[in-house]
């Protein structure tokens, strides 16, 4: 467990944990932009960009913030809107333009709130700690302190881990700076309990390089080399060239403390090629000044000069007054140790110049902050005056209102009533109009329940009829034949072989043949012995002898055993088809299709003939098209027919709920 009370490193470290972003991600941003097709994605990418450049382009920034603030004045999304408030407050606070930044912040704060479920709280929450890092910078803690413990209560229990390390660090350092160390010290042991839990290997990495440089600050090297070494492998893995110039920058630091001036060049140098690849300007100069100051105190005084005078110039072109008057005072040194007092003095000049710029500099955006604070401030209390002299003229207005509303609910009412006794009348009338409509109806469903009821006793009737001349054909008549032709053949046996014999027996056999035929028609027994299936495929094996049309027989499913009611009206049903088939359709082929269920049954006949125009089917007379429909209704199936002149005919039936 890590035991310190003291925190600026850290807090450095994490504040600057966005610092400086590789350019190469908004260089990819910035061509996802330019081809962005919906006004949602350009906002988004917008603020992402803005976000990107705020801290390493400013001038760049700049464009796109602008951009951003135009869209997201356009957006109907609350929570783009926030997060691009969110981002602008940041900018703003980066160029210390702190009246917009506040402004912008207290925006994204009211938009966010609007916004339900954790994405609003987190939002919410890491607003607010940037709110408070403006008022933290500029020495006002106390109110920094307000806007981080707010956001402590909204994020501690979401596991926002990156972000609760970074709000504990300022909360301790606040308390530190307050001298209240005890509970700087309760943060510190916060930020102990959930290092463990922080996966990013980026934030683990500055944080060990940041607590490294704290047990440097205390000359605790031997320490402090244990979590450089954690830093360096970590920031490795990672690939992360900003990672891994801070921990070189910062190792040699270490070392230079210790006067090992070699060993820390080494580092040195490192943290130059990591910030040369990584892209940062700043940090290459940074470290090159560095190198200088470490061959200055080996007193290698002609290579601390080279290097210190084109640390300078690179200072002056990034335009880093900070680098700019360190290298200064470097140089003064330098210049007074080897005697060449008249270029140390000039030296001096130049850096007494640039630090009061810097001081002056420090204290514009102090003042820029107190009145940006008190700017806000006013607008608060402009608003709330505003707010009570609104209250007061809306009370009176009230009062007035309240007596109009009296009187205009009186006169509301009076017509309501009168709107309802009319609508009780009038709706008496249609209940009484739809009361006879629902008899009529009724009357009607009677007449066709009784017309089917007819029909199924017409067709039992006829099925039982049907029944019983097979019966009495195939047992009277047909026995009677076949005891005449047993008779004529005794006598063929007996009298011998005779011509005249020969005509009757065979118009005997033709009358057997055709009796059998007629008996079979009016109830196979098939039908009667078998299953529908089994009747069926006897029928189209039958007329497919004929050799007049090629008639097949398909069946799909499982056989079911169905009442003889629905056997029956299927059998005729298909004959009544096939006979149209034969003698409209024209066609050389055709197909009886059955499909079964359980609890439904289907049959369908096709044929390729010349078809018609199913619209004429009322004034197609002899096809008896009506008679399968009544019989299908009958027994509450559906009939349909597919036709069209030229393209043959399907007529299909099916029935359901069988069980």
């Amino acid at each position: 467990m890590w035991q310190f009370y003291t925190l600026p490193a850290l807090l450095f470290y994490l504040f600057s944990l966005n610092i400086y972003p590789q350019n190469s991600i908004a260089d990819s941003l910035e061509g996802m932009y330019v081809n962005a097709k919906t006004d949602s994605l350009r906002l988004n990418l917008l603020t992402k960009i803005c976000t990107e450049y705020t801290n390493t382009d400013t001038a760049k920034a700049k464009f796109y913030c602008e951009q951003m603030l135009i869209e997201a004045a356009k957006s109907n999304s609350i929570i783009e809107k926030a997060r691009a408030y969110h981002s602008a407050g940041n900018y703003y606070r980066i160029l210390s333009e702190y009246s917009k930044s506040i402004d912008y912040f207290k925006m994204a704060l009211n938009y966010y709130r609007q916004v339900p479920g954790q994405i609003g709280l987190i939002g919410y929450g890491k607003a607010l700690i940037d709110f408070g890092s403006v008022f933290h910078f500029n020495g006002d803690f106390r109110t920094a302190l307000t806007k981080y413990l707010e956001a402590d209560s909204i994020l501690s229990n979401l596991k926002e881990y990156n972000t609760l390390l970074n709000l504990y660090s300022s909360i301790s350092d606040v308390y530190m700076k307050l001298s209240q160390t005890d509970r700087s010290k309760v943060y510190v042991d916060k930020i102990n309990s959930i290092i463990g839990y922080v996966t990013d290997p980026v934030v683990k990495s500055r944080l060990y390089i940041s607590h490294a440089n704290m047990l440097v600050n205390q000359n605790k090297y031997a320490e402090a080399v244990r979590y450089f070494k954690m830093a360096r492998l970590l920031a490795e893995r990672s690939k992360k060239y900003n990672v891994l110039t801070s921990w070189a920058y910062s190792y040699g630091l270490m070392l230079g403390r210790q006067s090992k001036y070699d060993e820390a060049l080494t580092y040195y140098n490192k943290a130059m090629d990591y910030a040369r690849r990584f892209g940062s300007k700043y940090d290459e100069c940074d470290a090159l000044y560095k190198t200088g100051l470490m061959n200055y105190y080996a007193q290698r005084f002609d290579n601390a000069y080279l290097i210190l005078k084109k640390a300078l110039k690179y200072a002056e072109v990034i335009k880093s007054k900070y680098l700019i008057r360190n290298v200064l005072d470097a140089l003064t040194r330098l210049e007074a140790d080897i005697g060449n007092y008249q270029l140390a003095f000039n030296y001096l000049q130049q850096y007494v110049k640039i630090d009061n710029q810097m001081f002056n500099e420090s204290d514009i955006r102090t003042i820029d902050f107190l009145n940006a604070k008190y700017e806000s401030a006013k607008k608060e209390e402009r608003i709330r005056h505003l707010t009570n002299v609104e209250k007061i003229k809306s009370s009176e207005i009230q009062i007035r209102e309240n007596i109009i509303y009296m009187f205009s609910a009186f006169m509301i009412l009076a017509v309501i009533t009168i709107f309802f006794v009319q609508r009780y009348y009038t709706s008496k009338k249609k209940i009484a109009e739809q009361n006879n409509l629902i008899k009529e109806h009724k009357i009607i469903e009677l007449e066709k329940e009784k017309q089917i009821a007819a029909i199924q006793y017409a067709l039992q009737g006829e099925e039982k009829e049907r029944s019983r001349l097979a019966r009495d054909l195939h047992d009277g008549l047909g026995g009677l034949l076949s005891g005449t032709k047993m008779a004529l053949n005794s006598f063929k046996q007996h009298y011998g072989n005779t011509e005249s014999l020969q005509h009757p027996m065979d118009l005997l056999n033709k009358s057997i043949g055709e009796l059998q035929r007629i008996a079979h028609n009016m109830m196979p027994q098939a039908l009667v012995n078998g299953s529908i299936k089994d009747a069926l495929a006897e029928y189209c094996e039958k007329m497919d002898d004929n050799g007049a049309l090629s008639l097949k027989f398909r069946f799909f499913g499982t056989e079911e055993k169905i009442g003889q009611n629905y056997q029956i009206a299927v059998y005729r049903i298909v004959q009544e088809l096939v006979n149209n088939v034969f003698k409209y359709s024209g066609a050389s082929d055709a197909f009886v299709q059955l499909v079964q269920e359980k609890g439904r049954i289907s049959v369908t006949v096709h044929d390729n003939g010349n078809g018609f125009d199913p619209s004429a089917l009322k004034l197609l007379e002899g096809h008896g098209f009506n008679n399968i429909r009544l019989r299908v209704e009958s027994l509450g199936g559906r009939f349909d027919i597919d036709s069209s002149i030229g393209k043959g005919t399907e007529a299909s039936v099916e029935f359901e709920n069988l069980d």
